[in-house]
């Protein structure tokens, strides 16, 4: 199993210099889910004249967030120690889907903002990040990078913003309309059903039992 059509092929080109033999049948597992609750009630994420994202994860190693947080009004969840990032806290598996409060969550590991750089930025073009599965088990819109694995599934399934640099989002954000949002949020809580599911991952199993059982 591999995360994204984008790894298959890197794969298979590395195997290929090294001029090692492989099995070709690959399953592409997408976005692999996350096993969690949502909550009971009834609620929508609104738009509102004040676009908050939210970014939970390893907040030592997101440089990018120091200048990023001048320009966005991000809300961070992850340790911080020091206080150095003013995080909202550290939250487990079933806890963080409850308490992201933004209106996105943003999918981005970068050195340097406004681009993606660095080889956690390089690694954004092949691999499936946890967090857009986080995100989504939230009923949450993502904002991720153009030259991400994941962006052409976000923008088939409507489920939020693909951009190039992170500086593009004020402008985005002053001409996002209320129904716009809206779109994105149900097809938000639609793929967040999947991922409280594991579907896509279940998927796969079955996919891969199929192609070894061909073989046998």
């Amino acid at each position: 199993m591999v995360h994204s059509e984008a790894m298959k092929i890197r794969l298979q080109r590395m195997f290929k210099d090294c001029g090692l033999q492989y099995n070709q049948k690959y399953t592409i597992v997408g976005l692999f889910g996350f096993i969690t609750l949502r909550m009971t009630n009834n609620w929508e994420r609104k738009l509102q004249k004040t676009v908050d994202i939210d970014y939970a994860g390893n907040l030592a190693k997101a440089k990018f967030l120091v200048e990023a947080r001048k320009h966005l009004k991000i809300n961070l969840y992850g340790s911080d120690e020091n206080n150095e990032f003013g995080s909202k806290g550290l939250f487990d598996h079933q806890a963080i889907p409850h308490v992201l409060e933004g209106h996105f969550g943003l999918v981005w590991d970068s050195e340097t903002y406004p681009e993606m750089t660095g080889i956690f930025g390089d690694y954004e073009k092949y691999n499936s990040p946890f967090k857009a599965s986080m995100y989504l088990a939230a009923d949450q819109p993502i904002i991720v990078s153009k030259t991400s694995a994941v962006a052409p599934y976000v923008i088939k399934q409507g489920i939020g913003i693909v951009i190039d640099s992170l500086d593009q989002l004020p402008d985005i954000f002053d001409k996002l309309t209320p129904d716009e949002y809206k779109e994105m949020v149900i097809n938000a809580k639609r793929i967040g059903e999947l991922m409280r599911q594991m579907y896509n991952v279940k998927r796969a199993a079955f996919d891969m039992i199929d192609k070894v059982i061909l073989d046998m």
